[in-house]
């Protein structure tokens, strides 16, 4: 497992991980927000022993504390990971995917194998021989449901978490769905505190992404969704003086753009000089140049859904390396090497 090292730079942060009493091990990609609050209670209300500062040794501790599935309750922001339980009369594995599917995770069968990884070429050396699902294809299912391109290749949707025991085989289920007020219910709130609700709830989503261990920076397209987060992270450290990833304590944020020829009709370069405090790395090009250099160093285009391969509304090309993990809005993520798995690359975060 190469990992996307973005808390805990040490070999103590190495995968896969294992807990304080050497029975349950597990395989995380992606990061676990509000990591301090929740370590610091499972240390404390509970005598939970880490043996690092890894934020993906929540996934192993909150497990062994509360049991599956209440332990995805306590699990806030972006990953997908592979648990097994070695305990005596708990044997099994529980395969989990955040939320909203921002992390991907698949699944096959091999020879009797249960074969799971990130994306479905790392099941190629284990003996799979890839097979276009063109019902999948045709009717979007690919999309929508559990399908992938490939036949016999399934996901684990978002929100979703699957078990395997000897007993029962594989089972899936739902964890989490997205839950609405009842439209005939009569709003009572005011405008400013509506207002107010959801600014202070963005306002801490992007606060809890400024933990790292790795410069921070923003992807800016000169939208009101990336301004706003700008804007946001700008004010926190100003106002706050909250630390923006492991840089030095500073109120400028380091926004990463791209500049389009002017009668292109698709720069905003001038639009995301103006957010205050931030200073821009602009590559200059035509959507093909931009394109065509993407290409050219291993940019991976994904969906959320999937294993969609399509461009982005922009794509960042910073000329040197000065930032590891990216907080965008947008949704798609564009690492700034060839893998972005690998210790050092470029990470990418969403709201």
């Amino acid at each position: 497992h190469c990992r996307l090292s973005i808390n805990d730079l040490s070999p103590s942060g190495s995968q896969p991980l294992t807990s304080d009493d050497g029975q349950i091990h597990a395989v995380v990609n992606g990061e676990i927000y509000d990591y301090d609050r929740l370590r610091d209670i499972c240390a404390t209300e509970h005598g939970y022993k880490f043996n690092g500062e890894s934020d993906s040794q929540l996934v192993v501790a909150l497990y062994k504390i509360h049991g599956a599935p209440a332990f995805f309750e306590h699990l806030r922001g972006e990953f997908a990971f592979v648990l097994y339980d070695g305990r005596e009369g708990r044997e099994r594995v529980i395969a989990g995917r955040d939320r909203f599917g921002i992390k991907p995770l698949v699944w096959t069968v091999v020879d009797g194998r249960l074969l799971m990884a990130a994306e479905a070429k790392a099941f190629l050396p284990m003996g799979w021989k890839p097979e276009w699902d063109v019902g999948a294809i045709v009717d979007g299912g690919w999309m929508m449901d559990e399908r992938t391109l490939f036949k016999g290749v399934k996901k684990v949707l978002p929100g979703h978490c699957m078990e395997v025991t000897e007993e029962r085989g594989v089972e899936t289920r739902k964890y989490w769905d997205a839950e609405y007020e009842d439209k005939s219910k009569v709003e009572t709130r005011s405008i400013d505190e509506m207002v107010l609700g959801v600014r202070e709830r963005l306002v801490e989503s992007i606060r809890l992404r400024l933990r790292a261990d790795v410069p921070v920076g923003v992807y800016l397209s000169g939208g009101i969704d990336s301004s706003a987060v700008a804007g946001i992270v700008t004010q926190l450290a100003k106002e706050n003086n909250v630390k923006i990833g492991s840089q030095a304590p500073s109120t400028r944020v380091a926004c990463f753009s791209v500049r389009f020829p002017e009668e292109s009709g698709y720069d905003e370069s001038s639009r995301c000089s103006k957010c205050t405090d931030t200073r821009s790395f602009c590559a200059n090009g035509t959507t093909r140049q931009v394109l065509q250099r993407a290409q050219r160093n291993g940019w991976v285009l994904r969906s959320r859904k999937g294993m969609s391969m399509k461009p982005p509304s922009h794509v960042t090309s910073p000329t040197r390396p000065t930032t590891a993990s990216i907080i965008t809005s947008t949704s798609t993520a564009l690492p700034n090497s060839p893998c972005q798995h690998c210790p050092g690359s470029m990470g990418s975060r969403w709201f």
